[in-house]
């Protein structure tokens, strides 16, 4: 029997100190009439529920429902907030303090300003659902929906979203921002906009006080005429330098040439690009387009005395490319689009229709955004498939290739000239002719060579099919890649030798 009224008592205690902690007290108020259920305050009013406190000229209490209605130059006190308002409803049983009407939140970390406030005083979040603006230093934070926890300098903002920033802006639906640490973390489709650049992305985080963002979802920085996607992209505002990763796509767009990889490195202050693993790098030209595929791409822009731009394109290592009017592969390969050239280093082949070419170095010379040219200065050796067996070669130490619709129609051989050339009339072949000359011209059409001039004294040999010999059907240094041809844009990333 005593334990049941020792627990009794305990329970009506724990109820009285429940109560009384509920209890709203008035503090102060000049004038006050009305009975116990209700009671109009008037003058320097003053409340105070748990821990927070509440003043305004004028209210209505509802002693009952331990609830009352402010007016006149609303003021709350809870800890750090400071909150001012036309208008306040508070209930205490649920802690939420309804403001109304010029609403200015403050504490030590930002500034809220909106119409519509409602506060809950226990666990010190704010809401707003009729739009809000924030000040936090130097970022100025607006949208149609949000809430603030004070303990924690957390923010939630929805819809229409926008941080502004003296060096960007940033529009979104979704965003998450700390006051204490100016750090915006974003849920939705967002872009940051500066005089540099636009950067976008649908997940991801922006330090506004290092200026280091990190996005992790369909992101890409767009920067005049650069461009730069990946699924993982990093940011440095300060250094203007981006890296990404995943689906990599990086695209100078004045130049007409994208770079897709799994790594991508940015650098904005001085116009350089790179790209590495699983590569392919396209240059669009009139009418058709180069697929390359290497280890590794770079990309440099650089500009002349006068302004003007141009890039230089550098392909390390297994270099493999494809073109519907030429093909080839080398270990290393630049392109300059100040001169219009296309270098070729390291063992290097490049096809035209039925033709191969090879030389200690190979230049393919652009005009007008078409190839025209091929030229080689050492070691130059063209050859063209007769048979499966037999082949057409011509060598000297210099070459000129000359293209015309995209069709190799004319080749000038120069120095130490040699040939070997299959003759036939129809599908009948009737002779072979090995041939010295210092300078020779081709004439090709079809793929084929249908004219060959011998321009300086010519030293050769006509040979009957009857009598030719294995020995004198390939020239020093011949050798037939047709195996390592790429045949299409998507047989560039099978490296053969």
């Amino acid at each position: 029997m005593k334990s049941f009224f020792l627990i009794c008592f305990t329970f009506f205690i724990t109820l009285s100190s429940i109560a009384q902690r509920r209890q709203i007290e008035i503090k102060n108020a000049d004038k006050m009439v009305g009975d116990k259920q209700l009671r109009r305050l008037y003058g320097n009013v003053a409340f105070k529920h748990q821990k927070t406190t509440m003043y305004c000229d004028s209210a209505y209490f509802y002693a009952q429902d331990n609830k009352f209605e402010a007016y006149g130059h609303i003021k709350i006190l809870d800890n750090a907030v400071t909150i001012i308002a036309d208008t306040l409803y508070y209930n205490s049983q649920t802690s939420i303090a309804k403001l109304r009407g010029n609403v200015v939140m403050t504490d030590p970390e930002m500034k809220l300003t909106t119409q519509f406030l409602d506060y809950n005083t226990k666990e010190q979040i704010g809401y707003y659902y009729n739009s809000g603006t924030i000040i936090n230093r130097e970022n100025v934070l607006s949208s149609k929906r949000g809430t603030y926890y004070s303990r924690d300098n957390n923010m939630f903002f929805k819809q229409s979203v926008t941080l502004t920033n003296k060096d960007y802006i940033i529009h979104t639906d979704t965003l998450k921002y700390n006051t204490k640490s100016e750090i915006s973390y974003f849920f939705g489709p967002t872009t940051i906009t500066s005089s540099k650049n636009l950067l976008y992305t649908e997940n991801g985080w922006y330090d506004s006080k290092t200026n280091i963002a990190q996005f992790f979802e369909n992101s890409y920085i767009n920067s005049k005429s650069q461009f730069v996607y990946g699924n993982n992209l990093h940011y440095d505002r300060n250094t203007d330098i981006g890296i990404a990763k995943g689906n990599v796509c990086i695209k100078d767009t004045s130049q007409q040439v994208s770079l897709l990889g799994f790594y991508g490195y940015y650098n904005g202050a001085q116009e350089y690009m790179y790209v590495s693993q699983e590569i392919l790098m396209i240059k669009e030209f009139e009418n058709d387009s180069l697929f390359l595929h290497a280890d590794s791409v770079h990309y440099k822009k650089l500009y002349n005395s006068d302004s003007t731009n141009y890039f230089i394109i550098q392909a390390y290592n297994k270099v493999r490319f494809y073109k519907t009017d030429v093909q080839g592969v080398c270990d290393s390969l630049v392109y300059h689009s100040q001169d219009s050239t296309i270098t070729l280093f390291t063992k290097p082949i490049i096809w035209s229709e039925e033709n191969q070419i090879t030389g200690k170095e190979i230049i393919l010379k652009i005009e007008n955004d078409q190839l025209r040219k091929i030229l080689i200065d050492a070691e130059s050796f063209l050859t063209s498939e007769d048979t499966k067996t037999q082949y057409n070669q011509m060598k000297g130490r210099s070459l000129v290739g000359y293209i015309e619709n995209n069709e190799l129609y004319k080749v000038d051989i120069t120095h130490n000239g040699e040939t070997v050339y299959y003759l036939r009339d129809g599908i009948e072949m009737i002779g072979i002719n090995k041939a010295n000359c210092d300078s020779i011209t081709v004439y090709i059409s079809e793929g084929k060579a249908q004219k060959i001039i011998f321009r300086s004294k010519p030293n050769g040999t006509m040979y009957p099919p009857e009598q030719i010999n294995p020995k004198n059907l390939q020239l020093n240094g011949f050798s037939w890649y047709g195996y390592i041809r790429p045949k299409d844009k998507n047989d560039i990333y099978v490296w053969r030798e």
